[in-house]
């Protein structure tokens, strides 16, 4: 079953017993499941406590979702997308295509702003009571909803089999800018050592599978996703970059990045820390452990 919810953002970025509740119950029987808050993203004076309170709020959400699923078979949540309307311009009930989900869930206030609107393409509805959020979906201008802190930021990873780990990765990227997202997708070079070679996706199936989410998830921006044959990329010589977003893992890539910057009398990048550890180890997810699971489903 392809499930949608629609609820609001818990204030502050907090989730209470009711919302805890309501998501279990939206995900435990579903196959596919996609998530959109509404409302405005709060305003930090910091930009990295900002970071960090999204960051958590958003890992948790997302190993709610995974863990009350029953439908283990995609257990890497690559089928499992958070949305946040504040993304998005504020007519999008209007203009999202939404005939592909089988239930919708969502609260009444909600239900009952979006009357007329596209959600009437979907053939069945469940009522959630009991949460706090916005009265109905925002009508205000996207540019007033969401919350940029640096106009062009960048990543990169291997992004096969796009799972729910990579989702945060990217949806903390696009939380970051106002403009532009950079996106290095490992090419060939770079994946020399990888094991299950025979079930790692092409880099053609990566990009278009990263352009996908992100294009979804925030069609505002700008997006460029290329091949990524060393560990620089762009950034080195980019002046235009402003930030970028790394793992634990990864850290010591962006120190060696904002070196070879200053060698090049640029701008050292703002970097943004993920640290999925700290919040969960479901999440803490790699596409090795993909592989090696498809390719023993293969055998």
């Amino acid at each position: 079953m392809k499930t949608l919810a629609i609820i609001p953002l818990p204030g502050n970025l907090e989730t209470d017993t009711a919302t805890e509740k309501a998501l279990r119950e939206v995900a435990h029987g579903a196959s596919d499941i996609a998530l959109i808050f509404t409302g405005h993203l709060p305003q930090h004076t910091n930009a990295k406590e900002g970071f960090k309170a999204f960051q958590s709020f958003l890992i948790s959400i997302y190993h709610l979702l995974v863990n009350s699923r029953q439908d283990k078979s995609e257990w890497w949540g690559g089928n499992i997308d958070v949305w946040f309307d504040a993304f998005w311009d504020a007519d999008w009930m209007h203009t999202a295509r939404l005939s592909q989900w089988d239930v919708l869930y969502s609260t009444p206030a909600i239900l009952n702003s979006a009357k007329g609107s596209n959600i009437d393409d979907i053939p069945s509805k469940r009522v959630i009571d009991g949460l706090q959020g916005p009265e109905e979906v925002s009508s205000s201008a996207t540019s007033q909803r969401r919350q940029g802190v640096l106009q062009t930021v960048a990543l990169g990873g291997t992004f096969d089999h796009l799972h729910a780990g990579h989702k945060v990765l990217l949806t903390l990227a696009v939380y970051l800018s106002t403009k532009r997202v950079v996106i290095g997708v490992s090419g060939p070079a770079l994946l020399t050592r990888k094991n299950n070679p025979e079930t790692l996706e092409s880099i053609h199936a990566r990009q278009a599978a990263v352009d996908a989410f992100v294009r979804r998830l925030a069609p505002t921006l700008d997006y460029d996703i290329f091949a990524l044959d060393d560990v620089y990329g762009p950034t080195a010589t980019d002046a235009d970059i402003d930030g970028i977003v790394v793992s634990t893992e990864t850290l010591s890539g962006s120190e060696a990045i904002n070196s070879k910057r200053k060698e090049n009398k640029i701008k050292e990048l703002d970097v943004f820390v993920i640290n999925l550890v700290d919040q969960t180890a479901e999440l803490k997810l790699s596409s090795s452990e993909i592989r090696r699971y498809l390719s023993k489903a293969d055998e």
